[in-house]
């Protein structure tokens, strides 16, 4: 070989190097996929929304899209449809504002993809009707698999597991339904296709026919994807209500629910799956914003099996069966499974009669404390008050504040600043109410990692969810 030619071939050697690196780092940055139970993590550029059943999407189904930066974001709406191709709608949110969408101004019912080019975007998803709100944040991230502890398919319950394949290629799941009858795996989800660029509704309630416990489990044989389930409470089931949540993408041995309290009219459970293959030993336990004691529960949970746990109205139930919490009283709720035991743990509370006020509310349980926690919107149309419940899981004292970023600016209102929260304990603050407030984006921001939750209240429902994690 030329000596002349001998530098060429090293450097044409050096760039191939430098080019299959490059393309394996992007192959697995691609492929990543989180593990941790939380469901979203941090502001990001590319937002998945599976999106609720048809008929809800049609009638008050709405999308909100909060930027939280100092700069203008143009954000790229794609609906991917339930039949038809898929159509893109563009719109610009202006720096810390929030722009909240009619779900049918977006496209036809279907799951969507949110592109934020600039600016620093939060999104979130669920309906806003008259009397009823929900709402539960998009995701960052698709999953291998996705749980959900709490539903029911008894007469008037409506139970949809709502699963979006936002990528080119085909993915398959396999569904699993975890009941108070034994566990289920359905064939016509066994090994299931969900094409590129598209979503199924999957109409639970057909599957396992009138059982009272339902948890479910998608897990993706090829590819990945994000899920969400619904729970629509017609007339016939009682009290009317429509709950939302995004799945958690695992099971873990502690889960805690932060801002309860036990209501009149209504019941409460905390529904608990385990989806390991040893039994799991499980406390739960209720701890009263006041100096009271409740006796703790304490279960087995086979391998494939579902238990509620009734949270006060207790009747001289047993102590295992419901926590005797008192009615009106604050408490943070914590279930912890012995030897790493792998559980999946949400909440569930329904009215009983029409003086209700909660119709219907199914908060996932959260794993992993932060120090900065966001939510895209404050308010919905009935709304008569928002509040935050933040519980400081540390043995030091920690100390927070909420910005409210709205109309081109971020709100920092005194009372809400440098709001302290000793060790063990939680404080409940109302951020917003009826006629006082725009539509805000919410940011909480603490010097030690706290659990925050958001309740949104109606005169006849709470909606409450975590928030999104930022970095």
């Amino acid at each position: 070989m030329s000596s002349r030619r001998l530098p060429f071939v090293i450097t044409l050697v050096v760039l191939l190097v430098l080019a299959l690196v490059a393309g394996n780092a992007s192959a697995r940055s691609s492929s990543q996929r989180s593990n941790a139970a939380t469901p979203t993590v941090g502001a990001s550029g590319v937002w998945f929304c599976p999106g609720l059943p048809a008929s809800l999407q049609r009638g008050v189904g709405r999308v909100t899209v909060a930027n939280l930066s100092t700069t203008n974001a143009a954000v790229t709406v794609t609906d991917l449809p339930d039949a038809g191709n898929a159509t893109t709608v563009t719109f610009s949110v202006a720096a810390r504002t929030t722009v909240t969408k009619a779900r049918h101004t977006l496209g036809a019912p279907g799951a969507l993809t949110v592109e934020a080019f600039g600016g620093s975007v939060v999104v979130e998803e669920g309906i806003d009707g008259r009397a009823a709100g929900a709402s539960a944040p998009c995701a960052t991230a698709t999953q291998t698999r996705q749980f959900f502890a709490a539903g029911s398919t008894l007469r008037g319950i409506h139970q949809s597991v709502i699963v979006e394949n936002p990528y080119a290629s085909d993915a398959k799941i396999n569904l699993t339904l975890r009941t108070n009858i034994g566990v289920q795996q359905p064939d016509a989800f066994q090994g299931y296709d969900i094409s590129r660029r598209s979503r199924v509704v999957i109409p639970v309630d057909t599957l396992a026919v009138r059982d009272a416990r339902v948890a479910v489990e998608v897990d993706a044989q090829s590819g990945s994807v994000v899920a969400t389930q619904t729970l629509e409470y017609t007339a016939d089931a009682g009290v009317a209500g429509v709950t939302v949540a995004l799945g958690a993408p695992a099971p873990s041995d502690h889960w805690t629910f932060p801002g309860n309290v036990v209501l009149a009219h209504t019941n409460g459970w905390v529904a608990l799956t385990n989806v390991g293959t040893e039994d799991a030993l499980v406390d739960v336990q209720a701890a009263p914003d006041q100096k009271q004691t409740v006796a703790p529960a304490a279960l087995t949970i086979a391998p494939d099996a579902v238990k509620w746990v009734q949270l006060g109205h207790c009747g001289g139930q047993d102590a295992n069966a419901c926590l005797a919490v008192p009615e009106g009283v604050g408490y943070i709720l914590t279930a912890h499974a012995e030897q790493g035991g792998q559980i999946v743990a949400q909440m569930l509370t329904r009215g009983t009669d029409t003086r209700a006020p909660v119709g219907a509310d199914a908060p996932m349980g959260l794993v992993d404390p932060s120090r900065r926690v966001a939510f895209a919107i404050s308010r919905v149309r009935a709304e008569q008050s928002t509040t935050l419940s933040v519980f400081n899981p540390g043995s030091v004292r920690a100390t927070f504040g909420v910005t409210l970023v709205h109309d081109g600016r971020a709100e920092q209102r005194s009372e809400l600043q440098s709001v302290g929260i000793a060790p063990g304990r939680e404080i409940t603050i109302a951020v917003a109410g009826t006629g006082k407030h725009a539509d805000a984006a919410v940011i909480v921001d603490a010097d030690q990692p706290v659990f925050v939750l958001r309740a949104i209240r109606t005169s006849t429902n709470v909606a409450r969810s975590g928030g999104i994690v930022l970095g």
